[in-house]
C-alpha cells in the first residue's frame, strides 16, 4: 500500500509547481504519489508537470501520479478537498504550490512522526517563511527566510484544549501537517468550503476535537512561499470575511458555552475581530453574546492598535527613506560644511564675505536636508523641538537666526563621524589660513601689518599677512592649534609641543596679540600635562577645578557688564584687557552692559565688541544664553564622567578665550568647534546616555 499521498490543488502557479515537483523528486522517501488537481484555466502548469515527469521519470510513474485538470473551476478550498479525494495513501500530504519540502529528508520525518505516535491522528512541523524570487529552484532557496514553529507555551495550550485554535493557529500552514487518511475519511473530516481564512485552523479543530493526540517537530520540514499577490494576503484585510468567519466557527463549535459567562476567552477573540473589522454594534447577532461595553473597549482598543500600526509602518518607511538618502544627504552636508569654511576663511581675510545671507540660507539648506533623513533619538527630540521653538522666537524678535542654524547643524550631526568631520574642518581651514598667509606674504594679496594704536599700547607694527586684523591671525592659529591638539594631542611627541610653542611666541612677535598667545600657552600646557601624567585625567579634582574657573570666567563677565565703569576697574582693565571692559561703557548708549539686557535681545543690539558672553547674552537675551550655556556646562559634566580629559581641556580652553575674544559667538558657524563636541555627546547631555564619540 502507498505510504503517502501528496495532493496538490494547483491555480495558475507553474513556476511554483516546477519547484514543488523538484523538491519531491529529491526527496529520500520515495513511498509516494502525486494527486494534482489543477483549477488553472491556462495549460502552463499542465506543461510544468509534463516537463517535470519528463525529467524525473522514476520518481512519478503512471501508476503514482494523477493529474486533474478540471473542466469548471472550482475554487481554491473545493480544490483542496478534490484533490484529497483521489489519495489512496496511508497518510495525506497536502501541499500547496507556493511551497516546499526544505531537504530531502523532509518527506522521511513527517513520516516518521505518525509512525512514531500510533494515537495521533496529526502530526506537523516546523517552517520557513521564504520570500519568492521569480523561479528559483526549491534547492536554490533552501536554508533561506524565517524560521516559525510552534512554542512550548503554545504546545501546551494547544495540548490541554484544541479550542486554542479558535485564539491561535501555532500549527501553521496546510503544507506543514500530515494527517492519517483512514481517520479523516472514517470521520468525515474536510475542508470547510465556507471559510478561506480561518479553513486550516477549522480542519485541525475537526481533527483534535475528535483525536486530540498530536504529534510536532520544530524541525523546518517545509518552506512556506510568501508573496503579495497570495489570496491569504487579500483575505486577512478583508472585514467581510474576518467577520463572518470567526462568527461561523464560533457558532459551529458552540463556542459561547466553552466556559464561564464570565471569562470566556472565544467570546473575548470574536468581541476583538468584530471590533477591529469595523462591525456594528447595532449589527451583532444576540446569540452571540456580546457584551456591549466590552465590545466598545475593544473598539477603543483595536484603534489604538490601528493608529500604532499605521505610525510603526511610516516609521519603517521613514528608516527606510532615510538609509537610502543618508549617503547622498552626508555628501551635501560635508559641501554646507566646507563652505562655512571657506566663508570664515574670506570673512577673516581683507575681503568682504559676498552674497553673506544667501549663503547662509543655502547652508542653513543642506544642513536641514541632512537632518531630515537623520534618526533622532526619543529622549533627544524633545530638546531639539525646544531648541528649534527657541531659535525661532529669536529669530522673530531680534532677526538673528543663528540659534536655528547652529540647533539644525548640531542634530544633524547626530549619526556622522565626528571626529572626521572635525579632521575635514582642521586640515581645510588650515589649508584656508596657509593660502591667506602665503598670498599676502607674496604681495598678491591681503595687508601684511597695521601700523598705529591698534591695542591701547600706543603707536606699533602689528602684522597680519592678509588676516585684516593682528588678532585674527593669531586667534585662527589657537584655534587651530586646540583642535589639533585634541585630535592628536595623546599621540603627538614632546618634539611635536615644541614645534607648537615655538609657532605660537612666532606669531605673538608679530602680531602682539596677548589673549591669543596665552590662550595658546594654556591650551598647551593642560594637554602636555595630561601627556605626561595620565593619571590627572581620572581625578575629578581636575574637571571641577576646572568648572569652577569656568564660573569665575562667567562671573566677572557679569561683573564688567555691571561695574566695568568704576575707576579701580577701568585701571585693570587698560593694564591687563587692552581696554576690552572699556569698550562697552565708552558707547553713547552702553552698548553690552547690563542695562542692554533683556529676556530676548533686539534687532537694534548689533554692536560689535570683544567680550564674548557678553556678546552672547547682548546679542541674543537672558533666556537664549541660560539655554547655551547649560548645554555648556551639560557638555562639561558629561566630559567629567566620561573621564575624557583632552576634550575637557579643548571645551575649557575655547570657553576662557570666549571671555576675552567673541571669535566663537558669530554668525559663523564654523568658527565654533565646540559645537562639534556637543554633536558627539548628545546622548549624553540630551539623553542622559553616556557613548563613546565617534
Amino acid at each position: 500500500m502507498i505510504r503517502v499521498s501528496i495532493c496538490i490543488p494547483a491555480y495558475n502557479n507553474a513556476a511554483g509547481i516546477a519547484r514543488l515537483l523538484d523538491s519531491i523528486a529529491a526527496q529520500t522517501f520515495a513511498d509516494y504519489e502525486v494527486i494534482i488537481s489543477d483549477d488553472s484555466r491556462t495549460r502552463d502548469v499542465e506543461k510544468a508537470v509534463r516537463d517535470a515527469r519528463e525529467r524525473f521519470p522514476q520518481c512519478f510513474p503512471d501508476d503514482r501520479f494523477v493529474y486533474v485538470r478540471n473542466g469548471k473551476p472550482l475554487g481554491a478550498v473545493p480544490n483542496w478537498n478534490a484533490a484529497l479525494l483521489h489519495a489512496r495513501g496511508t497518510y495525506l500530504k497536502l501541499m500547496h504550490h507556493d511551497d516546499f519540502f526544505t531537504d530531502e529528508d523532509s518527506l522521511a520525518e513527517f513520516v516518521k512522526l505518525l509512525d512514531e505516535a500510533p494515537d495521533a491522528a496529526m502530526a506537523f512541523s516546523g517552517s520557513m517563511q521564504v520570500p519568492l524570487h521569480g523561479g528559483k529552484t526549491g534547492g536554490e532557496m533552501a536554508g533561506k527566510g524565517t524560521p516559525r514553529h510552534i512554542s512550548d507555551e503554545d504546545r501546551e495550550a494547544l495540548e490541554a484544549d484544541w479550542r486554542y485554535l479558535y485564539l491561535q493557529n501555532p500549527v501553521g500552514a496546510p503544507s506543514a501537517v500530515i494527517v492519517r487518511r483512514e481517520f479523516v475519511q472514517r470521520e468525515g473530516i474536510s475542508y470547510d468550503t465556507a471559510l478561506t481564512w480561518l479553513v486550516d485552523a477549522e480542519y485541525y479543530m475537526q481533527i483534535l476535537s475528535r483525536a486530540p493526540h498530536f504529534a510536532c517537530t520544530k524541525a523546518p520540514l517545509v518552506s512556506i512561499g510568501l508573496s503579495d499577490a497570495q489570496l491569504t494576503r487579500r483575505v486577512s484585510e478583508d472585514d467581510e470575511i474576518q467577520r463572518r468567519e470567526y462568527t461561523h466557527v464560533f457558532r459551529k463549535y458552540d463556542l459561547g458555552a466553552a466556559a464561564g459567562a464570565d471569562e470566556n476567552p472565544y467570546r473575548e477573540r470574536l468581541t476583538q475581530v468584530l471590533a477591529a473589522h469595523h462591525a456594528k454594534a447595532s449589527a451583532i447577532p444576540e446569540d452571540l453574546g456580546i457584551d456591549r461595553e466590552a465590545f466598545r473597549l475593544a473598539e477603543k482598543k483595536s484603534a489604538r492598535q490601528t493608529r500604532k500600526r499605521r505610525a510603526d509602518t511610516a516609521a519603517y518607511l521613514l528608516d527606510k527613506c532615510r538609509t537610502k538618502l543618508s549617503r547622498p544627504a552626508a555628501l551635501l552636508f560635508y559641501l554646507g560644511v566646507l563652505m562655512e569654511i571657506a566663508i570664515v576663511i574670506v570673512d577673516k581675510s581683507d575681503m568682504p564675505v559676498p552674497y553673506q545671507g544667501q549663503l547662509f540660507r543655502l547652508t542653513f539648506a543642506l544642513f536641514f536636508a541632512k537632518l531630515l533623513c537623520t534618526k533622532i533619538p526619543r529622549g533627544e527630540r524633545p530638546f531639539l523641538v525646544l531648541f528649534l521653538v527657541l531659535g525661532f522666537v529669536s529669530y522673530k524678535v531680534t532677526g538673528r537666526n543663528e540659534i536655528l542654524r547652529i540647533t539644525v547643524f548640531v542634530a544633524a550631526m547626530r549619526d556622522m563621524n565626528i571626529r572626521r568631520l572635525m579632521k575635514t574642518t582642521l586640515f581645510a581651514t588650515a589649508a584656508g589660513c596657509v593660502v591667506l598667509f602665503a598670498l599676502s606674504a607674496a604681495g598678491i594679496f591681503g595687508t601684511r601689518a597695521l601700523i598705529g594704536d591698534t591695542s591701547g599700547h600706543g603707536v606699533e607694527i602689528r602684522y597680519c599677512y592678509g588676516f585684516g586684523h593682528p588678532n585674527a591671525l593669531h586667534c585662527m592659529l589657537t584655534m587651530l592649534m586646540s583642535l589639533g591638539l585634541y585630535l592628536y594631542g595623546r599621540r603627538t611627541k614632546y618634539f611635536g609641543y615644541v614645534v607648537l610653542l615655538i609657532a605660537n611666541l612666532l606669531v605673538y612677535l608679530l602680531t602682539g596679540s596677548e589673549s591669543g598667545f596665552l590662550t595658546g600657552l594654556l591650551i598647551l600646557f593642560l594637554c602636555l600635562i595630561l601627556k605626561m601624567s595620565p593619571a590627572l585625567g581620572e581625578r575629578r579634582l581636575f574637571y571641577f577645578a576646572g568648572e569652577a574657573v569656568f564660573i569665575a570666567a562667567l562671573v566677572f563677565s557679569l561683573f564688567a557688564a555691571a561695574y566695568g565703569d568704576l575707576p579701580a576697574v577701568r585701571a585693570i582693565d587698560g593694564r591687563f584687557f587692552t581696554g576690552r571692559v572699556g569698550a562697552l561703557w565708552d558707547t553713547v548708549y552702553h552698548q553690552g552692559t547690563l542695562a542692554t539686557w533683556s529676556f530676548f535681545s533686539s534687532p537694534a543690539n548689533d554692536y560689535y565688541f570683544d567680550m564674548g558672553w557678553v556678546r552672547l547674552v547682548y546679542w541674543y537675551g537672558v533666556i537664549p544664553a541660560a539655554a547655551m550655556l547649560a548645554v555648556l556646562f551639560a557638555l562639561l559634566r558629561v566630559l567629567r564622567r566620561k573621564r575624557d580629559a583632552y576634550a575637557f581641556a579643548f571645551v575649557l580652553v575655547l570657553c576662557l578665550y570666549t571671555t576675552l575674544e567673541a571669535h566663537l559667538v558669530s554668525v559663523y558657524l564654523l568658527r565654533n568647534y565646540i559645537l562639534f563636541l556637543i554633536a558627539a555627546n548628545a546622548a549624553g547631555i540630551f539623553g542622559g546616555e553616556l557613548a563613546e564619540s565617534k
